[in-house]
């Protein structure tokens, strides 16, 4: 199957400027969902620092559409650990734009971990997690290979649909079997 998206590593350097202002972007739009109320990232100020402490220390890809040069989303991988040149364990973070949720979100990550395998050095295993009341991202990570491994028990604070704070489980996912989902791609 073709790649409908290409992906480039950001970095700070001055030629990627229009890629750092759209990863503040889609963390800006989506920081109700990525940003528990705890965690200390409040003004725009917070999002700027997060995202240039990613970009430092960790690796981050944007996803841009072949077919129209958006921007469709960004993947994070953190918290990497490597043996034997093998990436043994690395956590993930997934923002995907608006107007790519749904079956489009699934051709990105797809199209990413293709990327990852042709690009990176080879991934045993990834890890996610993600706040209970954040069902999109729970149905993505599902359809693209993750299982649940565990709950962690009011962890999170996030406004509930009346704007009210209320605590939710962080779910655990992880065990991805990425070479059975190329095959399935």
């Amino acid at each position: 199957m073709e790649q409908k998206y290409d992906f480039v590593e950001v970095t700070l350097e001055p030629n990627h400027y229009e890629l750092v202002k759209e990863v503040y972007r889609l963390h800006k739009e989506q920081k109700n969902k990525i940003f528990d109320l705890s965690c200390g990232i409040n003004t725009d100020e917070d999002i700027l620092e997060y995202i240039k402490n990613i970009i430092e220390n960790n690796i981050l890809l944007i996803a841009i559409d072949k077919d129209n040069s958006k921007y469709a989303g960004c993947l994070t991988f953190d918290c990497i650990k490597v043996f034997n040149d093998d990436i043994i364990n690395c956590g993930v973070h997934i923002v995907i734009n608006k107007k790519y949720w749904g079956k489009e979100s699934r051709h990105i990550i797809r199209d990413c971990y293709k990327f990852v395998k042709d690009n990176l050095k080879p991934i045993k295993r990834m890890e996610c997690n993600v706040p209970s009341n954040n069902f999109g991202i729970i149905k993505l990570l599902k359809d693209v290979g993750f299982k649940i491994e565990g709950t962690c028990k009011n962890r999170l604070v996030f406004n509930d649909k009346h704007g009210n704070p209320k605590l939710y489980d962080e779910l655990c996912y992880g065990n991805l079997n990425l070479e059975r989902l190329l095959e399935d791609g």
